[in-house]
């Protein structure tokens, strides 16, 4: 990934949106960034199973 692949939603760098390419096309990723607290990044699809979320690990496998 380049930096021209990213989109500078306000053209400050507070917030942008970033590929993630994967096994769903199109996929893409917020990324917040707060003075207080620093970057945060949304994303969906993190986890395929409740039951991962609550062991706390990242799903294995190709995406």
């Amino acid at each position: 990934m380049t930096p021209a692949d990213e989109y500078d939603v306000f053209g400050d760098g507070s917030v942008s949106i970033k590929p993630a390419p994967g096994h769903t096309p199109g996929q893409q990723v917020l990324i917040v960034r707060l003075p207080k607290t620093g970057a945060v990044m949304l994303a969906g699809d993190l986890y395929h199973f409740r039951e991962e979320r609550a062991g706390q690990y990242v799903p294995r496998g190709e995406a």
